[in-house]
């Protein structure tokens, strides 16, 4: 565990806190052969208790630092969005936080896996370690750590578990049902490049055929989608490195598993709390990147760290001797709306972002191409998102 004390732009001070958790196979093996009675019989989640038990730390020490227990935002990026989505749902996670913050994840349907996987997890675990299945667990709990980073590597897809004990349900089925924490404002998000991975079509044709073999959905939602994402003149992307369909792809995917979820959220949540939403459109200057607002891109604008750009010495501990300044600009602006959320549960004063509202369907944009790096905008992805919010079960999870 670490701690660091920041400032937002506002000055309002925050004690910033990591933490270390089990990952992989060592954090989220699950299956009925694991469920532990002195436990409370969970399976699977035993990254998300590592998480947990830095949440009570916290709770007990952060006083002690300069800070509030009473004002814990928890955040996360990704999978990291996807624990702190889990926690809130998780009865055992409530009142050890007040805010909430996800990027790239927000209840999205791949952060969890139910208990049907865990198990075939399990075994797959099993015959990649050569262990009979009547002597399983005590077989895996002697061969080496090595040897389990290996087999975590090759099943590669790991989750919190739905166990019925941690985790009742989908956590996306219980934030639509309104079992989450209670009186946690939300701040929940992505960028516009989110889905840099994959495969992705080259021409209008042949996007159809891409939807059903690449993301296994049927031939009518597949024209559906082709008509959305294509019609008959796709626009183009951020450059023209790749075709207007290969954009399209791209954007489709980013809006199934990042986007539509995070205005899925603030919709089922705007009842019950504060939810704001935010977009990320700004393609970094950094050479840590490519193209567009690629998946992570927003990281270092929110914590103020942008990183080294193109034609400048990127070996550690070097210095960059000129920085874009919209870039700082628009950094600064997200650190005092993200510290500002922390502080108050709102990111900013006034009108300037408003809390979610199905109305009026606002949504922070993030580019530098806006004056000082924000515009309030209405009804964003709307039309895609409208339709992957009549099906959910099928987003696709790549």
């Amino acid at each position: 565990m670490a701690l660091q004390a920041q400032e937002g732009t506002d000055g309002h001070q925050a004690v910033y806190v990591t933490l270390n958790y089990r990952l992989g196979i060592f954090g989220f093996l699950g299956g009925d052969a694991l469920r532990q009675p002195a436990g409370h019989n969970s399976t699977g989640n035993w990254g998300l208790q590592d998480q947990r038990l830095a949440l009570k730390w916290v709770q007990g020490n952060i006083a002690a630092f300069g800070g509030d227990p009473s004002r814990v935002m928890i955040i996360g990026q990704s999978a990291g969005a996807g624990s702190v989505a889990s926690h809130m749902v998780a009865p055992r996670s409530f009142g050890l936080f007040k805010r909430a913050a996800m990027h790239s994840g927000a209840f999205s349907t791949w952060i969890s896996q139910n208990l049907p996987a865990a198990n075939s997890d399990y075994h797959a675990a099993l015959k990649s370690a050569a262990c009979p299945v009547h002597t399983g667990l005590s077989c895996l709990r002697n061969i080496t750590a090595e040897a389990l980073l290996q087999i975590s590597s090759d099943l590669n897809d790991w989750g919190p578990t739905v166990d019925g004990v941690e985790i009742n349900d989908d956590p996306w089925r219980l934030v639509r049902q309104g079992a989450v924490a209670p009186d946690v404002e939300v701040l929940a998000g992505s960028v516009s490049e989110d889905a840099t991975y994959g495969n992705y079509p080259s021409s209008v044709e042949e996007f159809p055929s891409w939807i059903e073999t690449n993301l296994g959905l049927n031939t009518t939602i597949s024209k559906q989608l082709a008509r959305i994402y294509v019609g008959h003149n796709p626009p183009p992307g951020p450059d023209t490195s790749e075709p207007p369909a290969y954009w399209a792809g791209m954007h489709l995917l980013a809006d199934a598993e990042m986007a539509c979820p995070a205005r899925r959220t603030a919709r089922w949540l705007h009842n019950l709390t504060k939810a704001f939403v935010f977009r990320f459109e700004h393609t970094p200057r950094s050479a840590a990147f490519g193209t567009g607002a690629s998946h992570s891109s927003d990281i270092p604008f929110a914590w103020h760290v942008l990183r080294c750009y193109p034609g400048h010495d990127c070996s550690a501990g070097a210095e960059i001797d000129a920085k874009d300044p919209q870039e700082v600009a628009l950094s600064k602006q997200m650190v005092n709306m993200w510290s500002t959320f922390a502080a108050t549960g709102e990111p900013s004063t006034g009108a300037m972002w408003p809390p979610y509202d199905p109305d009026s369907d606002m949504t922070m944009v993030l580019d530098v191409k806006a004056q000082g790096g924000l515009r309030a905008k209405q009804h964003v992805r709307k039309v895609q998102c409208d339709f992957w919010d009549t099906v959910i079960e099928l987003a696709p999870m790549v």
